[in-house]
């Protein structure tokens, strides 16, 4: 039964404590074919980032970046567009994310 099977389930904030993790981060990325010009294909990215503090159960962090690129091929294309997101997401997202761990 769907009861039985789903009723090990946790949330994320649970599974990170029960490993004892401090600190979840959790996020999602996608990408959509956009115009293409000749023979290439452009492709826009976005990623999302959430910092967790899981022994209080609060977002301490929560954060978004775009990208775009273009390739021959559109799945070398979406895959450059979300790293270009993710690279723009890095440079703020692990500062903010220092600073508020280190004010509590």
């Amino acid at each position: 039964s769907a009861e039985k099977m789903f009723s090990s389930l946790k949330t994320c904030t649970q599974y990170a404590a029960s490993k004892k993790v401090d600190l979840l981060l959790y996020g999602e990325a996608v990408s959509e074919r956009g115009a293409s010009v000749g023979d290439f294909t452009g492709c826009r990215g976005r990623v999302e980032l959430k910092a967790i503090n899981v022994k209080m159960d609060e977002i301490l962090v929560s954060d978004s970046a775009e990208g775009g690129a273009s390739d021959l091929a559109e799945t070398v294309a979406g895959k450059k567009a979300i790293q270009q997101a993710a690279n723009r997401l890095a440079d703020t997202f692990l500062f903010s994310v220092a600073e508020k761990w280190n004010a509590k």
